[in-house]
């Protein structure tokens, strides 16, 4: 089961690297801000760390997913349900493109061309 969490600082390219991924391999994807902050016709309100945490195990139940957000202790849950991965996403270095295509091609079989596109900035 594809089961990714991305973490990282703002305005890291974590939502672009979620979305790339979501599209070419056909899971989806969801903000995690969206689950802390969901959106009401009344506007938006934040949920409860329990709340949170049982809106995220809902969305487990379905099979693959990638989340992506920065840190926050009320969804460390995700941390066991997702597949083991670890690598820098930052603005000022090629971290990801060391590490990430490596994993994608040996442990999901992805092909180095579908990679290249996920990766492209």
């Amino acid at each position: 089961m594809k089961k990714v969490l991305i973490i990282g600082i703002v305005a890291s390219g974590k939502t672009t690297l979620a979305k790339r991924l979501s599209q070419k391999m056909n899971i989806p994807s969801y903000e995690l801000d969206g689950i802390v902050h969901p959106q009401t016709p009344d506007g938006r309100y934040k949920r409860t760390a329990d709340e949170q945490v049982e809106v995220i195990r809902e969305i487990d139940k379905s099979g693959a997913w990638i989340f992506e957000g920065t840190d926050r202790e009320s969804y460390q849950c995700l941390f066991d349900m997702a597949t083991p991965l670890s690598f820098s996403i930052h603005r000022y270095g090629n971290v990801e493109s060391e590490y990430l295509p490596g994993f994608l091609s040996n442990n999901w079989g992805l092909k180095s061309a579908i990679i290249n596109r996920i990766l492209r900035c």
